[in-house]
Order: C-alpha cells, then structure tokens, then sequence
C-alpha cells in the first residue's frame, strides 16, 4: 500500500493488519454524491424541507457536492461546508464555516492506495490532527466492493457487506466497542431493495421495512412495522416525484396501538424538496 502522507501510512498500516489484503479494480456499485441524497441527473441545488431544519445542497456539473447549507428553523445560526476536489475528484478538505464568513475548523482527508492503485482507505482529520472519520474497503478478485469499515473519532464503527452485485446486504454499528445495531438488506433480481430487517444490539426485531416500485423503477412507497416501540406500530411512507425522475415530496402516515386495535395516528409532509439542474 501507499499514501501520499507518513503518518497515515502507519495508522493504515495498523489498521491493515486487521483488515487483510483484497484484489481487483472497482467494478460494483459506486455511491456518488447525488444518490447519497436520492438524486439522479445533471442536479444543481436541492433544497430540502424538513419540520425544525432547512438544507441546500450545491453540485457541480459532475455531480460533485461542493457546499451544503443548514438553516435551523429554531435558531438564529446557520451553518454551511464547502469542499474542495483534486484533479481526479477526491475530496481534499472540508471547511465549516459561519453566516459571518468566520472558519469554525477544517477536515483534511488523506487516501491509501493498494498495488493496483485503488482506493482502499480514505482518513478525514482536523487542521489540530484529531481523527473525523475513516473508511477502509476490501474488494473481491473481480474488484468489486465486498467489505468496508466506516471509524468515526467519536468511537462509532459501522461494518457493511455487499453482495457480487456490490449492493448493501448486511450492516453492523458499534459504539465504544459494543455492538448497538444490526441489519439485512435483501434485492430483487432487478437489483431494487425490497426488505430491510433492523435489530437491536441483543438482536431482538426492531423494524421491518418493504419497500415498493413503479414500473419507471422508482421507490414509491416503504412500508414500516415497528416491534419495540411503545406506541407507534407500522408507518408508511410515499413519494411524488418531478418530471426529471426525483422526488420532491415525502408524505408519512403513521399507527399508533391502542386496546390492541391499530388506530392512524397522522398523516404529515415529512420533507419537500425544490430541486434546479445545470
């Protein structure tokens, strides 16, 4: 392996060792910035709408994120990030910043490479050299993503697993070393996610989701039944969508239990979204 800095040649070192080596070049799914946040196209700006938060998150013409702003509807402050790319599109440093223009702190983030110079690890730091956040990847003979690990220096660490078609499977979060949540992801023959199963850190059932398409391949609906909430039961979840295929309104009704009968507690706009494009 190689990176372009000493010191986080040693961590990934150490952290290598637990990891063990993979083969291959990227072939699987890739997660971009857009479908992060569940865009597709040439998308300029989205700005999104929820109860006590509004957010405007800025793309380039490749789909890049290159700021994103917070405005809390309760509070006077907001906040925005801006990041900045090299020449291949990897991001190089993350500011936080204030309405009055003053830097709150800066990210900068460090790549290792294995023989085949794909990325298997990525490590995010303050400017004080403090650790953000990290992930490590390993990857099948084929080159697809099989593994990676996500560290975050609050002592979070996710573990995900993909299937050969690098689609999420199976997903574990520790805190503080204890295992706190679990859970499987299962696809059609399409590749489309049809069930997500969510369990507690002793494995008990929590949450099961299903999930539903039109025949363009959009999500229209998830449907949620809830096994350990005290009150609510089952949630559903849909979707309008623009003419560019994204969804711009979310709508949640939602069951409570009362004497052993189901009884629909609410029907609200959870989020709503004005999108632009380039």
């Amino acid at each position: 392996m190689h990176t372009d800095h000493p010191w986080l040649f040693r961590v990934l070192f150490i952290l290598g060792v637990l990891l063990c080596p993979a083969a291959g070049s990227v072939l699987g799914e890739t997660t971009s910035d857009l479908s992060k946040q569940e865009l597709i196209g040439p998308v300029k700006t989205a700005e999104t709408r929820h109860s006590q938060l509004r957010t405007i998150h800025h793309f380039d013409h490749d789909g890049r994120l290159t700021k994103v702003e917070l405005f809390p509807t309760q509070e006077t402050d907001s906040v925005q990030y801006r990041l900045s790319y090299d020449a291949v599109g990897r991001v190089t440093e993350e500011q936080t910043i204030k309405p009055d223009g003053h830097v709150l702190y800066k990210k900068i983030y460090r790549y290792g490479f294995d023989e085949q110079s794909r990325q298997v690890a990525m490590i995010a730091a303050t400017d004080d050299g403090q650790l953000a956040h990290a992930e490590f990847n390993l990857y099948d003979e084929r080159g697809v993503v099989t593994e990676d690990l996500a560290v975050t220096g609050n002592g979070t660490v996710e573990k995900s697993l993909y299937d050969i078609r690098g689609k999420l499977i199976y997903l574990a979060r520790y805190f503080q070393g204890r295992l706190v949540l679990e859970s499987t992801h299962h696809h059609g023959p399409l590749g489309r996610l049809k069930e997500s199963r969510f369990y507690s850190g002793d494995g008990a059932l929590m949450r099961k989701d299903v999930y539903r398409y039109n025949d363009a391949g959009q999500r229209i609906e998830q449907q949620s039944e809830f096994f350990r909430s005290a009150h609510l039961r089952k949630s559903v979840v849909t979707y309008e969508f623009d003419a560019a295929g994204n969804w711009t309104k979310e709508m949640v009704q939602r069951w409570t239990e009362k004497n052993g009968t189901r009884a629909l507690l609410e029907t609200v706009v959870s989020r709503e979204r004005q999108i632009t494009y380039h």
